[in-house]
Formats: structure tokens, sequence, C-alpha cells
């Protein structure tokens, strides 16, 4: 019996030990809302973990929304379903676009797992901003129906974007190339005989990478140059040298030789690095990516992106340029002057790992 009373003790004073060695949420909180937010982010992520990643989205409603974007950038690759309370709390609470369109982005990560009426309301009111009606609509593909994909399309159907200015209404849409389902049905309303609308070739263009040179050739068969631009830098970003050599091989690019070649030798350097992005982790390892700024300003040159930057984080967290690239003639100071010296490191299990970003500048 003493001994049992004993053990009880010595437990009780280890767990009172081990709260003494754990810092104040509340003071973390403080500091992820305030200047300190680079120790507070790194405090919770060590110290608490997941439990830190949640105390980050429950006070979204206290940050910028550019600091929240950095935020949701970071944590977007983890599987988020374990905090959907909090974020759809966070979407309903949201007043400004920005707010409403990361929280919609993260939800979409998952949205297989959530009831369609998350998303309606935005997707079919047209009274809502076409970024918001995309975001609501990519967590819906994520269930592989018809509808689903028509619903997107149909919405996308006057989504614009334009790489020479920045302007992008797919910038809160969680699309990705491993959605086959979707790709290929969407490429499927890609035909002479019934002409696609602007949803159907930029939704191809989005999900397209490195292996679909004939959806790109499929579309140039079109003759549709105002996509030339668009497909370019996508092309670029995703290290599509294939899809740049069916471009400059295809007829409707003709006039476009010389920023083709241009661009074939960035997207050569970016595909050297595409195994380090953050969309080659695996779920299961915890991914989250180091903390860095999102928007840039700047001015294109032409219809085209001023610059790819490559970043690198180390496991200390300090930042580095390792590729600036500007194909087109533009400058990378856009990115370059916003960067900081050091910042939150990338985690991988919950310890620090090495991280690469493409960042691109209008």
């Amino acid at each position: 019996m003493i001994r049992a009373v004993l053990l009880v003790s010595l437990s009780v004073m280890a767990f009172a030990q081990e709260e003494d060695l754990l810092p104040d949420r509340d003071d973390l909180v403080k500091k992820i809302v305030g200047d300190e937010y680079l120790a507070g982010t790194r405090e919770l992520l060590e110290f608490f973990q997941l439990g830190g990643v949640r105390t980050v989205f429950r006070n979204f409603d206290k940050m910028d929304a550019g600091r929240a974007r950095e935020y949701a950038e970071v944590f977007r690759y983890l599987d988020l379903f374990r905090f959907r309370n909090d974020l759809n709390n966070n979407l309903q609470n949201a007043t400004s676009l920005e707010m409403k369109g990361i929280n919609l982005m993260l939800l979409a990560s998952f949205g297989r797992s959530l009831e369609p009426t998350v998303f309606l309301p935005f997707v079919e009111n047209d009274k809502e901003d076409i970024t918001l009606r995309l975001a609501a609509a990519s967590g819906l593909v994520k269930v592989q129906k018809v509808q689903n994909y028509d619903l997107f399309l149909a919405t996308a159907k006057d989504a614009e974007i334009d790489p020479g200015t920045g302007r992008d209404d797919f910038r809160y849409a969680d699309i990705h190339s491993d959605n086959q389902g979707f790709f290929y049905y969407s490429l499927s309303k890609i035909t002479a005989d019934e002409p696609p609308h602007n949803g159907h070739i930029m939704t191809v263009i989005l999900l397209s990478n490195n292996s679909n040179a004939d959806a790109y050739v499929k579309i140039l068969d079109l003759k549709r140059k105002k996509y030339i631009p668009l497909m370019i830098d996508h092309a670029v970003r995703v290290g599509g040298v294939a899809l740049l050599d069916a471009m400059e091989s295809h007829k409707t690019c003709k006039k476009n030789k010389d920023e083709i070649a241009k661009a074939k030798a960035a997207a050569g350097v970016i595909a050297q690095y595409q195994s380090k992005f953050m969309a080659s982790k695996s779920p299961g390892d915890y991914p989250i990516g180091a903390l860095l700024p999102t928007h840039f300003g700047g001015s294109g040159s032409g219809e085209l992106p001023s610059a790819y930057v490559i970043v690198k984080v180390d496991t200390e967290g300090a930042v580095t340029v390792v590729e600036a690239l500007t194909p087109f003639g533009g400058s990378p100071d856009a990115i370059q002057n916003r960067l900081p010296k050091t910042t939150v490191p990338a985690y991988s299990k919950w310890k620090a790992d090495e991280f690469y970003s493409l960042m691109v500048s209008p």
C-alpha cells in the first residue's frame, strides 16, 4: 500500500515538473499574433506539435490576412481533417475575402470527408467572389463525381489568370495533378466538335504535369493563342520541359519560340528541385513548411512573370536563395527584398527538416 502511494506521488511530481517545463500557451498566443511570432511558432510546434497547430488556427481571427496566409501555406500539407471544426468555425466567422479564401483552401484539402453543405453555399452563389467559389468547388472535386467536376468547370468559365500581373482567380483552389479523374474528365471536354470554354482549358493547364504534353498539344490544336503565356508559365513552375518541347514544335507557337526556349532553361533548373518541394513529402511524416512570405509585388515582363526564385531554409532556419531565374528579362528583387534572413524551419516527424520552395514574382 505504501509502495503504491509512493509510486502515485512520484508520478504526480514528475507530471508537475514536466508541466513546469512547458511554456505558457497564453504567452505563445501573444507572440504569434504579435512581433515575436517566429519565436512563438517555434515553441508551439516543438512543445505542443499538433496542439500547437490547433492553437495557430484558433487564433487566425487575431492575425492580419497576410500572416494567416503564411501559416496556411506552412500547414496545408498536413492531414487537416482533425482541425475541421476549427477551420469551419474560422470560415463562418471570417469577414474578409482573403480570410474566407484561406479557410476554404484548407477545408478543401480534405473535402471528400466533409458534407457538401460546407462548400455549396459559396459555389452556388454567383454574387460571391470567383476566388471563393473556385476554392469551394475544389473541395467538391475531391469526391470523384461527374456533377462535381461539371460544377467546378462551370464555375471556372469566367475565371482569369494573368501571369504578368499576378492575377490568379484560382489562388485559393486546392487542385493538383494527382486528381487524375478530374484531369482526364476535364481533358475530355477539349474537343473541336464542341468548343471548350475558359474553365475547361484553364483547369487542364493547371492540372498538367511534365507527363501531359498530349494535353498541351490538344489545347494548342484549338489555336487559342490567349492561353500561351499561361501555358509557358505553368510549364516553368512544374519543371515541365516536355510541355515546352511540345509547345516549341507546335505551329500555333511559332511566334513564341524565343520565350519558350528561355522558359525551357528555367524549367530544367526547377525540375532538379521538384523532389525537394513540400508536395513530395509523405503526409504520414507530418510535413510542415518553413514560415515565409507568400505574396510579392513587382511587375511582369509583358505577359510573363519577372522572376522564379528557389529558396532554401536549413534546419536552423537560415534562409538562402539557391536559384534566381529571370528567363523573360525581369528582376528577382521583389522576392529577395522580402525574404527574412532567418525563420521557423520546416518540420518532418516533428524534427527540423531542410526546406525548398519556389516563389514567383509577377
